[in-house]
């Protein structure tokens, strides 16, 4: 099963699974146990130490996936890396620029 792993505007790590975002909430010595980010849904899912593959897969989720956030999540990081790398340059640049190559 494909899954991507993502930072969020806290700066914690996440993977998307089908749509679905799950946040860390247990570091084991071998896995990673995750949970679904809606508050009222109980999903989880388990990955190895070094976020691979996936060892348990997603239980059922309550809701429909959510798409639109994680791609704004994306743009949003790639902006802040490349304003702290950048930091001479414009940051309505650095949006317009980053909202272009992420295909908004």
């Amino acid at each position: 099963m494909e899954f991507e792993t993502f930072t969020s505007r806290l700066g914690a790590t996440g993977i998307v699974v089908n749509s679905h975002k799950f946040i860390k909430i247990k570091d084991s010595k071998s896995t990673i146990l995750w949970r679904c980010s809606t508050k009222t849904c109980r999903s989880s899912c388990s990955t190895d130490k070094d976020k691979t593959e996936i060892l348990r897969k997603p239980t059922d989720h309550n809701h429909e996936p959510t798409t639109g956030g994680i791609e704004t999540e994306r743009i949003r990081e790639a902006c802040k890396r490349r304003a702290v790398s950048e930091i001479n340059e414009r940051a309505t640049k650095v949006v317009c620029q980053e909202a272009k190559e992420g295909n908004l």
